[in-house]
């Protein structure tokens, strides 16, 4: 989490750098030093305001089987409100009357919700893009070669090398807290149901089914796995279905999960 944060803020000083070189937006005309400047603070203090109302979006979108693009495109639609009132006021040289009454401030606010979509979509795609780099695996050694020498001595018993555990998602969890009902991402965090409790996890959603081992079960969204365990019911919401767990849970179920739920016999 502390690396993501970094990569993030060092993706906005870059943008920040670049916009105070080309000074977008009528700020060309300061000098190149406070103009840098400028771009610099207020792209920080954007993602400060940004950062939280879009993790709140994609969450709303999660929680209500809305797209994505919808959640995240009312947060930015919020966060550019505040974000246009401060830069209004710098330009109002700190009158809030003045601000209130600021020429254009329609136009500056649409301008400001425009250059937060853009570094949102920057920096998704850039993160999105990290993320994806996989580590190679290991090539296989070669099979030892045989020697056809007559008279070879014994050869001396190798070592007994106790076998690898495997890590179990059993083992993170607090004691006594029973079957695995579903997990849920939350961010750089997993959210796992069990009997009438839940619990966090700092862990990817995949390295936690990975974990499960045997455990049946189908991933039915990109944020959600459920385990037949837990299943309570699949219904129909218009054109979505939902999947309910025995605590009254909801899981949104993508369209090509639904597929491979109809082969395992859940619908």
């Amino acid at each position: 989490m502390t690396r993501k944060l970094g990569v993030e803020i060092f993706l906005m000083l870059v943008i920040g750098l670049v916009l105070g070189l080309f000074g977008p937006f009528g700020t060309f005309g300061m000098s190149p030093a406070v103009r840098i400047a400028f771009w610099m603070i207020y792209v920080l203090l954007g993602y400060a305001i940004f950062r939280p109302m879009i993790i709140l979006g994609k969450w709303m979108s999660e929680s209500y089987a809305i797209p994505q693009i919808i959640g995240v495109g009312l947060a930015l639609v919020v966060a550019a409100a505040p974000m246009t009132f401060m830069i209004a006021l710098l330009f109002s040289d700190f009158d809030v009357r003045r601000t209130l009454h600021y020429e254009g401030l329609g136009t500056l606010y649409f301008d400001v919700w425009l250059i937060g979509f853009l570094i949102n979509a920057f920096t998704s795609l850039t993160m999105a893009r990290t993320d994806s780099v996989s580590t190679p695996e290991p090539t296989p050694a070669p099979p030892p070669k045989v020697d056809s020498a007559p008279l070879e001595p014994p050869a001396l018993p190798e070592p007994i090398v106790p076998p690898i555990r495997i890590p179990r998602l059993e083992d993170r969890l607090p004691q006594g807290f029973g079957a695995v009902h579903a997990l849920k991402s939350e961010d750089h965090y997993v959210r796992v149901f069990g009997e009438g409790r839940t619990t966090l996890l700092l862990m990817r959603l995949r390295d936690a089914i990975a974990e499960l081992g045997e455990v049946e079960g189908h991933q039915v969204h990109r944020s959600w796995w459920i385990a037949k365990s837990g299943l309570a019911e699949v219904s129909r919401q218009g054109r979505e279905a939902v999947i309910r767990l025995h605590d009254g849970t909801q899981a949104p179920v993508s369209r090509e999960a639904m597929a491979r739920l109809r082969a395992a016999g859940w619908v």
